[in-house]
């Protein structure tokens, strides 16, 4: 089974890629910290809950691990640095998953536009910065998409990618 992780800066176009890979599928569990910020389909965000957020994220992400033999898992955080993609890495080859990575680049300042999240400029900066750093060479390799590619050509730029050696 796949586990791709979605990287990317808050407003870069992550989810929807994200929803766009899985479409109107049941097959495929989509994992996201932002989920636990869902209330009455409204996002809201409160800081101080944010490492309960990923926590819970990653318990979600375990659960559908676990099970993943049944269907791929795709997460859906923005995953800036190493070590938050780390454990999701280790425990998808604990449990036999092949692993990419899909970064969706944008422009800092469209992020600023676009991000639904009301993530401060400051925030999102530290976040670009730690973007630009390279993962280790042991890291699954990274699909660099750009925010705007064509629907098919994402969907083309993906199918090549999974059948590529990650």
């Amino acid at each position: 089974m796949t586990v791709l992780i979605m990287r990317g800066l808050p407003g870069s176009g992550k989810t929807f890629r994200a929803n766009e890979l899985i479409g109107n599928s049941l097959s495929v569990s989509l994992v996201s910290a932002s989920h636990f910020f869902m209330v009455d389909g409204e996002f809201k965000f409160d800081a101080s809950k944010a490492q309960e957020a990923h926590t819970d994220c990653f318990a979600r992400f375990l659960a559908a691990a676990k099970e993943g033999w049944k269907k791929p898992i795709v997460v859906d955080n923005t995953n800036s640095t190493s070590w938050e993609i780390s454990p999701y890495i280790a425990a998808a080859r604990v449990y036999g998953h092949s692993v990419g990575i899909i970064e969706v680049s944008a422009e800092l300042e469209q992020c600023l536009m676009d991000n639904t999240h009301a993530v401060p400029k400051r925030v999102m900066m530290a976040m670009n910065h730690r973007l630009d750093m390279p993962l280790p060479a042991s890291f699954p390799k990274t699909l660099l998409v750009k925010r705007d590619i064509d629907r098919d050509d994402f969907r083309s730029a993906v199918a090549a990618f999974k059948e590529s050696e990650w």
